[in-house]
């Protein structure tokens, strides 16, 4: 007879958790030049590709989690919309997708979303810092 064999849920959540682990502490290097080799962004596709895969698998749980976080949140302040867009905002905005650029350092990785408020304040922050 054919008997699918799975895998443990817990060994599925290691696995998820180590690979993020392992992208998230790796330290991106600064982009040294602007041009790079066809092998060089190849090599930074298939990266952002595979870092993507458990990295948006965890994003997509922390926003589902948050969701229903924010949910809870509004039901039990009575229906106040401000604790709960707070909780929302900060669970499903964000990044989902690595790109090249992310792992370059070129831009930051934001797994915590913003408000636009918030966002556009820190933009203004860093345009207005002086380029060592």
């Amino acid at each position: 007879m054919n008997q699918i064999r799975r895998r443990p849920p817990r060994a599925v959540a290691l696995a998820v958790a180590v690979a993020l682990a392992a992208a998230l502490t790796v330290a991106p290097a600064p982009a040294q030049a602007q041009s790079r080799s066809l092998g060089a962004e190849a090599g930074l596709g298939f990266a952002s590709f595979f870092s993507t895969l458990p990295y948006g698998m965890v994003k997509v749980v922390w926003a589902l989690l948050g969701t229903l976080g924010s949910g809870m949140a509004w039901c039990f302040t009575g229906g106040n919309g401000e604790v709960a867009t707070a909780i929302l905002d900060g669970a499903v905005r964000g990044d989902y997708v690595l790109t090249p650029d992310h792992l370059t350092g070129r831009d930051g990785i934001d797994f915590i979303g913003r408000s636009p408020e918030n966002q556009a304040a820190q933009q203004q922050q860093q345009q207005d810092a002086p380029a060592w």
